[in-house]
């Protein structure tokens, strides 16, 4: 592992300090992706902030969250965050067809606008730009701030992925649901 946390008792405390403000926070627990950052304790503080907001603090729904941040972690191709973020999506009310569709982009079996936002996510994450015609759609079925929050998922949580990358821990998707 060429970054990466070590056990508590080898952390620095800068790194005990963030690590135990993760740990403490709304999450419960340090998740991989923060285990991956926490060489540099600054950076990850910083990070785990704006993901406690996103999670935490924006004006979506719990449904319409999950479903953006599956379609992150599903364009990027990163199985440890679609496994964490799904099993919130079915908490949510997602059925297997809907999840299937958030999984291979097309979201089928979601409704319009939903099928619109993982499109947009999709193109976000694979074309690394905005596709404005799909951000209007958003927008336009949302409002501006749930485009807003929905653009920062599909920055944000490829930035985990990446970090799971680096630090070996990541995983496979999985196949449709």
């Amino acid at each position: 592992m060429l970054i990466g946390t070590s056990p508590s008792g080898e952390m620095t405390p800068e790194q005990k300090a963030v690590h135990d403000a993760i740990a403490s926070g709304p999450r419960g627990s340090v998740p991989l992706p923060f285990l991956a950052m926490l060489d540099s304790p600054v950076l990850c503080d910083a990070i785990q902030n704006v993901g406690e907001a996103i999670r935490y603090r924006t004006v979506m729904d719990d449904r319409l969250r999950e479903i953006a941040i599956c379609a992150a972690a599903a364009a990027w191709g990163s199985g440890y965050e679609w496994g964490q973020h799904d099993a919130l999506a079915v908490k949510c009310g997602l059925s297997p067809a809907e999840r299937a569709g958030v999984l291979d982009g097309s979201g089928a079996a979601l409704a319009p606008a939903e099928a619109a936002l993982v499109a947009y996510v999709f193109a976000a994450v694979r074309e690394r730009r905005a596709d404005q015609a799909l951000l209007g759609r958003v927008a336009g079925a949302f409002g501006r701030n749930v485009a807003t929050e929905v653009t920062a998922i599909a920055g944000y949580y490829p930035m985990l992925a990446l970090f799971l990358s680096a630090g070996q821990l990541d995983s496979p998707l999985p196949d449709v649901p």
